[in-house]
């Protein structure tokens, strides 16, 4: 008999010992499956209403043990709940309910019929819309940083999570960065950009500047009026090196953005529709978070179209939703914003996005307009990941927020790659301020 009461968590059972990792006690392999070897200690009693979101990710880790491996989790109490998500209270969220939400994506990655799987992703990207913010983004960012977990489940969470929509600024950050480099390079050069890390600790370093991109770094680093490429050169050295004073000017070009002429010189007018020719696709753009803007879209629209060119309905009427919902809050923070202190940033960004689109951004809501979409998507991403002492800005930051859920789900290569772009802007327009002035 045990001497005194297990302490609430997940309990992996192997052979005659037991094992508790949720609370991660160690720092060791585990493995979480969905087979009988797993126990749950939970204070909340049995059938005890669920009043707010920690006694229902209880709920949920519960009905996942309890379904076992051939059995799914839609008939169960938690994920029957799921609509109701955003009404329960998740003010007080602590480090158990945090490491309940990895320990999802331990169990979708274990082995369990497929259903059941997708069931745990839409619980997941459930938690990512309707509970988590920035800040609490970051906690589980802090939570995969003292655990050593397989590629996938990181991945999991990475991506259903949206983790690159991270609170930057944190005192931790460079340590975090270190521990998840191995992991994603992404996210642990986000982390410095958050700190204002010096430009020796990010893109000077060969891993993220592989990561950027050599050629989008050299075209970021202009140097207005100059035509000496040694000159130039000379002043992208002493940028890099933060010396003053420096003429180099950030400049995102449509190289790197996005250029919607070129994508559109691949459509074909029929008699009966209009086709989008890949075999067209130009040799246009620079890479940059290792892949070029053009090559990202034509991968998109593969996998949004069918045979016929149709979108699949269900990610045209998210598009369609996510413009109506977010357009007129973006249009309007783009011109405040850029009245509010943050001109150099916005208006440069707003200028290099343009390029996506020459649409009318307020004119008929109810169209499908790919280039709206994705010039929205791209200042969203800027919005999302605005620095700490701008975050006074709130409005933008959640308009933001709110449609990088949406663009997730709708173009989630694309999204990504905005989310660094926007991030390396800022972080570059930052240091530009520092060291041209």
């Amino acid at each position: 008999p045990l001497e005194e009461r297990l302490v609430d968590g997940i309990y992996i059972i192997e052979s005659n010992k037991q094992q508790g990792d949720f609370i991660f006690e160690d720092e060791g392999n585990f493995e979480i499956t969905n087979g009988k070897n797993i126990l749950y200690i939970s204070a909340r009693e049995k059938g005890t209403p669920i009043k707010d979101f920690k006694s229902w990710i209880d709920q949920l880790i519960r009905d996942i043990i309890q379904a076992g491996i051939t059995s799914d989790i839609r008939q169960l109490k938690a994920y029957n709940l799921l609509g109701r998500l955003s009404e329960l209270l998740a003010d007080e969220i602590g480090i158990e309910e945090y490491e309940k939400m990895v320990a999802l994506a331990f169990f979708a990655n274990a082995k369990c019929v497929d259903v059941k799987k997708n069931s745990i992703y839409e619980c997941m990207r459930g938690i990512s819309a309707k509970v988590l913010d920035a800040r609490k983004r970051l906690e589980i960012i802090r939570i995969l940083a003292d655990i050593n977990c397989p590629q996938e489940v990181f991945d999991l969470c990475l991506d259903i999570y949206n983790l690159l929509l991270f609170e930057p600024g944190a005192a931790d950050s460079k340590v975090l960065a270190g521990k998840l480099e191995n992991n994603s390079t992404e996210l642990s050069l986000l982390l410095l950009m958050g700190i204002d890390a010096p430009l020796r600790d990010t893109i000077y370093r060969n891993k993220y500047r592989e990561l950027i991109g050599r050629e989008s770094i050299k075209a970021l680093l202009s140097v207005p009026g100059e035509k000496d490429v040694l000159v130039i050169a000379e002043e992208q050295k002493r940028f890099l090196r933060e010396q003053s004073p420096c003429r180099v000017k950030i400049n995102l070009t449509n190289e790197i953005s996005g250029y919607m002429k070129p994508i559109q010189e691949m459509l074909e007018v029929t008699n009966k529709s209009i086709v989008f020719n890949k075999s067209k696709k130009p040799d246009f753009g620079l890479y940059f978070d290792r892949i070029r803007y053009v090559d990202q879209y034509v991968n998109w629209y593969s996998l949004s179209h069918n045979k016929d060119g149709d979108m699949y309905p269900e990610k045209r009427s998210m598009m369609l939703e996510a413009v109506k919902k977010n357009c007129v809050d973006i249009v309007k923070y783009t011109k405040n914003l850029s009245m509010w202190g943050l001109r150099s940033i916005v208006s440069r960004y707003d200028e290099a996005l343009r390029y996506r689109t020459e649409s009318d951004l307020l004119l008929n809501m109810n169209a499908n307009d790919y280039s709206r979409y994705f010039y929205l998507q791209g200042m969203a991403a800027l919005f999302a990941k605005l620095p700490l002492e701008f975050r006074k800005y709130g409005g933008a930051v959640r308009t933001g927020e709110n449609f990088m859920m949406y663009a997730s789900t709708i173009a989630p290569r694309i999204s990504r790659r905005d989310i660094v772009m926007a991030s390396t802007f800022i972080y570059l327009m930052r240091k530009e301020e520092k060291i041209c002035r």
